[in-house]
């Protein structure tokens, strides 16, 4: 009931980069269209929509964003105000070629999301009950029941049987005629025929192969923290960082010894919304590798590395993006980026040695540049240069410069380095990007000498120039890394300009509530 009218009236909905339309066709007569604004806004066409109805009759529409930024429901539709929201649930498969359909009765397939309240409740909600009602409905249900009826219908079967019987049953004999057919049946022997049949056999081979398995997502949502990789004795640790404390908490722990082929080196994390998994460049005998990693789809109590391809370079400096590309910055001599795209196609083993395993090691870089080292990159897309629309960017902080790099469309590249102020000596080696509720980036660095985390503003392509503002402490360390789920919420707390002169006199003990 769109229009408030007190009953259902039946609409097609169709969503297209940041517009959404409405056509409502009620008795295939009555029709009228809308067309509606969504937030946040998208330069993504949605290929495939589906609907799926909840306990309560009321249908949900969900759309799948080609360019794999995600899978969104579409809530809040409002035909005075010609708005609407679109709320983030899951990944999408990054395409132009495709479609959705479901079973319309189906069920909702995704966790219910909740908008949220001013202060907690006091209880949780109860959960839906497991059991159906005690009483069964007064109409016939959607689907069909999973058993027969317990008494044999009145009609024959829609297939005849293939022989009449003398006198027909209620219900059909428990044991076999007591003498065979004089004919095969229709139905192969249960025994091998004497020479090979040109189908394959029924039977597995002596030595099956063995399944495979691969490191599966990261739970992203709105809500992700951001995500640091440290190096510890024996291995890697991933931790999340809580940005109110400044504390870190481990998530998982990456020893040397995990994939069959042990690795010494792991940095240039990133987590790629294609498939929300983790990736990154880990070193193996002197070679880097560009490895995926997280728990293991056949046993997700374990953690599985797997290496994806063989890279041209070892990297310290690595992201993931908004279209699923993954990136890395080969500081090692001149300055170079490359580029790999469709990563979470490719098949990852835990030997180095695999015979099918990607070989990249000769791929020419898709862009060199001159400019600082930095410990860290991140994706931006931003409207930088005053075009009026936004262009994807590389960001990364080394001590006080900053070093952009433009990628659109991965192919028109430039870039520039700017002057950050306060100036600073220290390497960032941990970056991050949340979106906040207008779709736009924020960028955040985390100071290797324990200086803070830091939030890049005000960058300026004319000037050169950029500012640093200081969010909250980090952890002292030169062997770090940092990951986020790209679309997941901003976690600092918003901060606000200074005033214009300071007050007359501090307060003797902070307020324990915020000014009015």
């Amino acid at each position: 009931d769109l229009e408030g009218t007190s009953s259902k009236q039946d609409y097609l909905v169709g969503v297209g980069y940041s517009k959404v339309l409405v056509i409502r066709y009620s008795n295939n007569t009555d029709h009228d269209h809308w067309v509606l604004t969504s937030s946040p806004t998208s330069n993504s066409a949605f290929g495939a929509a589906w609907n799926h109805r909840d306990a309560n009759g009321d249908d949900h529409l969900y759309f799948s964003a080609n360019t794999g930024i995600g899978i969104f429901e579409l809530v809040d539709m409002d035909l005075g105000t010609l708005t609407a929201n679109m709320v983030q649930l899951g990944a999408s498969y990054v395409t132009n070629n495709n479609d959705g359909m479901n079973c319309l009765f189906s069920g909702v397939p995704f966790p219910p999301t909740h908008a949220p309240t001013e202060a907690p409740s006091d209880a949780p909600t109860s959960e839906p009950s497991s059991s159906p009602t005690e009483s069964p409905t007064e109409s016939p249900t959607a689907s069909p029941s999973s058993s027969p009826t317990e008494s044999p219908t009145e009609s024959p079967t829609a297939s005849p049987s293939s022989s009449p019987t003398e006198s027909p049953t209620a219900s059909p004999s428990s044991s076999p005629t007591e003498s065979p057919t004089e004919s095969p049946t229709a139905s192969p022997s249960s025994s091998p025929t004497e020479s090979p049949t040109a189908s394959p056999s029924s039977a597995p081979t002596a030595a099956p192969t063995i399944p495979p398995t691969h490191a599966t997502a990261f739970p992203c949502n709105h809500t992700s923290p951001p995500l640091q990789v440290i190096g510890i004795s024996g291995g890697y640790a991933v931790k999340t960082l809580d940005v109110i404390t400044g504390t870190y908490t481990d998530y998982w722990l990456l020893p040397f010894g995990l994939p069959v082929s042990p690795y010494t080196k792991l940095n240039a994390v990133g987590i790629n919304p294609a498939d929300s998994t983790a990736y990154g460049v880990a070193r193996s005998s002197g070679q880097p590798y560009l490895v995926r990693f997280g728990p293991d789809a056949n046993d997700p109590s374990d953690l599985r590395m797997e290496y994806v391809l063989k890279s041209p370079a070892w990297s310290y400096a690595g992201t993931s993006d908004t279209h699923g590309y993954f990136h890395i910055l080969d500081q090692a001599n001149s300055k170079r980026l490359y580029t790999f795209e469709n990563i979470h196609q490719l098949i990852g083993y835990p030997d180095t040695g695999a015979a099918l395993l990607a070989d990249h090691s000769e791929m020419m870089p898709s862009y060199t540049y001159s400019g600082p080292s930095v410990a860290d990159i991140v994706p931006l897309r931003a409207d930088l240069e005053g075009t009026s629309s936004k262009q994807d960017y590389l960001v990364g902080v080394g001590y006080s410069k900053v070093l952009v790099i433009r990628y659109s469309n991965n192919t028109d590249h430039d870039h520039w380095v700017l002057t950050s102020s306060p100036t600073s000596n220290s390497a960032f080696g941990a970056a991050w990007n949340h979106r906040d509720a207008n779709g736009d980036d924020h960028l955040y660095f985390s100071a290797n000498t324990g200086i803070g985390i830091f939030e890049l503003v005000d960058m300026d392509l004319g000037t050169l120039t950029a500012n640093m503002v200081q969010l909250g402490a980090s952890y002292v360390t030169n062997n770090n890394d940092g990951m986020n789920c790209l679309f997941s919420g901003v976690p600092f707390p918003p901060t606000h300009a200074p005033t214009e002169a300071p007050s007359d006199a501090p307060t003797s003990e902070p307020s324990s509530s915020p000014t009015e």
